[in-house]
């Protein structure tokens, strides 16, 4: 490896490219499978849309508190950066070992299952069942692969292959 290398980060996204992620990270696909959720069991319009405001305000409060963090320790690794500096390397690297393990293979497998269930309103896979179509469908298996496969190609490439993109 040549020794002149500098580990700086490139400037390759444009600030809507980095708006975008943050709103599908943000988003996510729950946006489209918990409205129905809070809607059924909080029951009255009033407490559903304050539900959803109490949401909203705690997320501000904690979007503005990782900023706070983030311009204070401006450091690489995000909230394994921002424990370890908090409570150690030991709290950090359990955090780290969550993420990896259980957190992330979790969120991932919840994506999936959102994804099946809106796959089989487009194309019925049979009966719900641990053994059933359903369950093996071609349409729930692919589904966990994609996030991380997507990931490993990087953010320019999954900025590249969105075709309404501004240039």
């Amino acid at each position: 490896m040549p020794e002149n290398v500098s580990a700086v980060p490139r400037k390759d996204l444009t600030p809507v490219d980095v708006s975008i992620m943050v709103v599908g990270i943000v988003l996510g696909i729950g946006i489209c499978k918990t409205p129905s959720l809070v809607a059924r069991y909080a029951g009255d319009e009033t407490v559903i849309v304050s539900l959803w405001l109490l949401g909203g305000l705690i997320t501000v409060i904690g979007s503005v508190r990782y900023a706070e963090l983030g311009s204070a320790r401006p450091d690489a690794g995000g909230k394994y950066a921002f424990l370890r500096e908090a409570y150690g390397s030991k709290v950090a690297l359990l955090f780290a070992w969550a993420r990896c393990t259980v957190i992330q293979p979790g969120a991932i497998a919840a994506a999936a299952f959102v994804m099946g269930d809106y796959a089989n309103v487009v194309r019925p896979l049979g009966a719900p069942g641990p053994w059933s179509s359903a369950s093996w469908s071609s349409s729930r298996c692919p589904s966990p692969s994609i996030s991380p496969t997507s990931t490993c190609w990087g953010s320019t490439a999954s900025v590249t292959a969105r075709p309404w993109a501004p240039p």
